[in-house]
């Protein structure tokens, strides 16, 4: 008879499963995917973006999300991360404030910048959440 001996701290570590987090500070992260969602009070839409930590000091392969506001005069947040993965759009402003966007998000795959990752709580378990400042990775 055959035994299969499965060890599940390893593959929580590589799909994010578990209650292990990144520690807060500066993450090199690289986009996956992407997914256009309506908030559930259907009050607008917005991108939630996968994103995998790279680079050479990574010890958890957990993925972390950002989600960036679609609705027209709350653009910044998606324009900042934009700018940090270096993907070009279009935008148009009435007033000074940005009312519309255009870009395509599948260049974004593939596309790394550097965040600051935040721990916070969540349904009663520790959660990462991507904050200010992105940079660009040169």
């Amino acid at each position: 008879m055959a035994h299969i001996n499965v060890q599940l701290t390893d593959a929580d570590r590589e799909t994010g499963g578990g209650d292990e987090v990144h520690p807060e500070g500066p993450l090199r992260l690289k986009v996956h995917s992407y997914e256009i969602k309506t908030k559930n009070d259907g009050s607008g839409k917005y991108v939630s973006w996968r994103l995998d930590p790279s680079g050479d000091t990574v010890t958890l392969k957990r993925p972390v999300w950002l989600n960036t506001s679609l609705k027209s005069g709350s653009l910044k947040g998606l324009i900042w991360f934009l700018d940090a993965i270096q993907v070009p759009y279009e935008k148009a402003q009435v007033a000074g404030v940005v009312t519309e966007i255009q870009f395509d998000p599948d260049n974004c795959a593939g596309a790394e910048f550097i965040a600051t990752i935040g721990v916070r709580e969540y349904a009663g378990k520790p959660q990462n959440e991507v904050k200010l400042p992105y940079t660009k990775v040169k």
